[in-house]
């Protein structure tokens, strides 16, 4: 092994670096019992680098390209004693910590329960669920520092996330940057400090998530109402073809019939959008003065109806009125102006 993966010592400020500790081969799954770590190449190691800042646990990692997936919480007791920091080298149980993976180099694709992928590149942030299934793929290896902080001082400004939720740009860079500082200045303060710096930086990265869900569900309401417009004049172009129907929508709009049904609201759906643009179509045609000379079979054909029975059934249902009904009113009021 590599001079610069050998276990070094423990003699400096516990509080800036606790342990550093190295693992070979299939050593390093002792310390991550619930996890399953696959080395993409022969010959793979890891170092670890424990630490505390407060009621929050860091882990600097630099590790041989690797995938580690998690389908379970699990999670040792951290080493803690009454009105102390836990010990170096303990570990926080996972249910109680969110874990902020800041990437220091290097590729990265997340995963979670949904089989969302996630790419990142070196500077972004991942806040991960530890109590959730997800999975985290290293290409060119893994360089990346890990704070685990207190769910309870996250969880009130965080919104509701996925179980690996990615934060880039400037974003991620001030959280990173934060984060930094404190590690780096920790050993020169106070316990109490330590922990009021802790808990600055969990509202910074609730803040910066917060901001991130907002941004990412004004990104996916843009996206929708663009669909909705493309299947509005998609609808309105063609609704005149009788032979239009859900399927031959789905496939000339590029999309699956259920993805195109979930586009209308619910307890409605395509046809059901066709139907009612017939229907004003052929209720304007009734009213119009210009298609007197069109008989009221004519009308319903020339609005994409086919079927006469199903035209008066849902024109009924729709004006209380029948079609013949509709146009003599119009001529009932002209005689009445």
């Amino acid at each position: 092994m590599r001079e610069g993966w050998r276990r070094r010592s423990a003699s400096r400020d516990h509080k800036k670096v606790g342990a550093v500790r190295s693992w070979a081969g299939s050593d390093i799954r002792s310390v991550m019992p619930d996890k399953t770590v696959e080395w993409l190449k022969p010959g793979g190691a890891a170092r670890l680098e424990f630490s505390w800042v407060g009621p929050a646990h860091i882990l600097r990692v630099k590790a041989s390209p690797l995938q580690i997936a998690s389908t379970a919480a699990c999670g040792r007791p951290s080493r803690t004693r009454p009105g102390h920091e836990p010990d170096v080298g303990g570990h926080p149980e996972r249910a109680a910590c969110l874990h902020l993976a800041l990437h220091r180099a290097g590729r990265s694709v997340y995963s979670d329960e949904a089989s969302d992928e996630t790419p990142l590149s070196r500077g972004a942030a991942v806040l991960i669920d530890g109590t959730r299934p997800c999975a985290a793929i290293y290409p060119d290896g893994a360089s990346l520092t890990v704070w685990s902080l207190p769910r309870t001082l996250l969880a009130t400004g965080l919104p509701d996330l996925p179980a690996a939720a990615a934060l880039d740009g400037e974003a991620a860079h001030l959280v990173a940057a934060q984060a930094a500082l404190i590690e780096a200045r920790a050993s020169r303060l106070q316990p109490p400090l330590r922990r009021a710096l802790v808990d600055h930086l969990c509202h910074l990265v609730a803040l910066a998530f917060a901001c991130r869900d907002v941004r990412v569900a004004a990104s996916r309401a843009a996206q929708r109402a663009g669909r909705r417009a493309r299947i509005h004049a998609y609808l309105e172009a063609r609704f005149r073809d009788p032979r239009l129907s859900v399927e031959r929508a789905a496939s000339d709009l590029g999309m699956s019939r259920r993805w195109l049904q979930a586009q209308f609201p619910k307890g409605r759906g395509f046809a059901d959008a066709l139907a009612r643009r017939r229907l004003e179509a052929s209720f304007a045609l009734l009213r119009d003065p210009g298609a007197s000379h069109l008989t009221v079979t004519e009308i319903a054909f020339a609005a994409g109806f086919n079927d006469l029975s199903t035209f008066h059934r849902r024109f009924r249902c729709r004006y209380g009125l029948t079609p013949r009904a509709a146009r003599n009113a119009r001529h009932e009021g002209r005689q009445g102006a």
